[in-house]
């Protein structure tokens, strides 16, 4: 081979997919140190093959590991894989859930209500994947066959880290995915497991802005299940790529790949996740300057929103009306629409959320001449902040904005910036 591999040999690699006479062919390759492959399976390698402690840290540090220690990692495991093409992991035995123990089916049970609150209550969703964690640690090994405690491991870890992420709380959410993806290794090796922790990861890591590797994890994503045929989880990685394109900038790729992923969604399978990808491709509409689409869009799911009028999904629905309402000149209902998000998100305990809120309604009220209203605002603003730690960046921002207030020099152009810098500093550690 000599000419790079193909992407998907490198990653089919890593998954130990690649049949022999290829696998051999890269490892070869790899040995003499090939730069460019090393960048490209870097992200998934790092996300297979790093270590990671038991309990999630919350003091912001990093653990990535560098690029060529991942590298290394891979190509030690790949030696050790050389040897020996047998059965795939799909072939290898599962546990059986009718001989699961209690505390096993208490885990179970615990995570499918945590996922159910993702979109009311943050903070319950990660007590309840924080009780699965607990349950699922407890197991005794010799009661299952090989691998399946690990596997139920490295799920409620993966679990935990996205309740952690829906709450914000994103460093908390890096260290519980490191944990599962150590388990991952301890277990079965099932490629179902593998798609879901990866895609869960690529959330994480679209909120963290890295959306290079978020974009990675989810081409692996997509292509474990269209292999699988399973065309409602494909649809699924669709829309995630769709939305870690839109948080990147990239507006228009981001509505095509939500269009694509919302035609193979299962509505029946999973009406919630169409609401989520109805309300993303809405706000990405908006984004494109595209009102009246996303007001249509918005109008067609009306059925579906009203009934989850009181979740998480449908706030940010609203919020989405109230950005179009502001871009099409109906001040009043924007006004209602972003006090109402506003409360909605400080009512859940997300200030970060409740302060980009705040900016859509400084920036109306600043067009309305309402300076005294907006200065109120934002030294509201200013004073959750730091009282929360919130990183100096984003405070600094607030400040900028309030001097800028305060010599009578702020302008939209300035609120829209300042709201734009809170974005990108969203994903990062406090």
């Amino acid at each position: 081979m000599t000419d790079h591999p193909p992407d998907a040999f490198l990653e089919a690699f890593l998954l130990g997919d690649l049949p022999e006479r290829e696998a051999r062919a890269v490892l070869a390759h790899l040995l003499h140190g090939c730069a460019r492959c090393g960048e490209v399976m870097a992200p998934l390698a790092a996300m297979l093959l790093r270590p990671a402690e038991r309990e999630p840290q919350t003091n912001g540090s990093e653990y990535d590991l560098p690029v060529a220690r991942a590298i290394e990692s891979a190509l030690r495991q790949a030696r050790e894989l050389a040897t020996d093409f047998g059965a795939t992991a799909e072939e290898m035995p599962a546990s059986d859930p009718f001989k699961a123990s209690r505390d096993w089916q208490r885990c179970e049970a615990l995570l499918a209500e945590s996922l159910r609150l993702r979109h009311s209550d943050p903070e319950g969703m990660v007590l309840l994947a924080t009780a699965a964690v607990e349950f699922a640690e407890a197991l005794d090994g010799a009661d299952y066959l090989p691998g399946a405690r690990e596997d139920l491991q490295a799920r409620a870890w993966a679990e935990l880290g996205n309740a952690y992420r829906v709450a914000d709380d994103l460093a908390a959410a890096e260290s519980c995915f490191g944990n599962a993806i150590e388990l991952f290794q301890e277990g079965t090796g099932e490629r179902q497991l593998l798609a879901r922790i990866l895609d869960l990861l690529a959330s994480l890591y679209s909120a963290q802005r890295k959306f290079a590797e978020a974009d990675q994890l989810l081409d692996a994503v997509y292509r474990i299940h269209t292999v699988r045929r399973d065309f409602h989880l494909a649809g699924r990685a669709l829309v995630t790529k769709g939305v870690a394109k839109g948080y990147g900038g990239a507006s228009e790729e981001a509505v095509a790949l939500l269009r694509g992923g919302i035609n193979w969604l299962d509505h029946h399978r999973d009406p919630q996740l169409l609401l989520d990808a109805v309300q993303s491709l809405a706000w990405f509409l908006v984004d494109a300057g595209r009102f009246a689409e996303g007001r249509d869009l918005i109008a067609e799911h009306r059925l579906e929103a009203s009934q989850g009028r009181q979740s998480l999904n449908a706030l940010k629905l609203r919020w989405v009306e109230g950005r179009i309402a502001a871009g099409t000149g109906h001040a009043r209902e924007a006004e209602s629409a972003f006090r109402e998000t506003r409360a909605g998100f400080s009512h859940r305990n997300l200030p970060y959320k409740a302060a980009l809120a705040s900016l859509d309604l400084a920036a109306l009220w600043l067009g309305q001449g309402r300076t005294a209203e907006v200065g109120r605002l934002v030294e509201e603003m200013l004073v959750t902040f730091r009282s929360l730690g919130i990183r100096r960046e984003a405070i600094a921002a607030i400040l900028m904005l309030q001097e800028a207030l305060r010599t009578e020099r702020a302008t939209l152009l300035l609120v829209q910036a300042v709201a734009k810098q809170l974005r990108r500093l969203e994903g990062e550690p406090t």
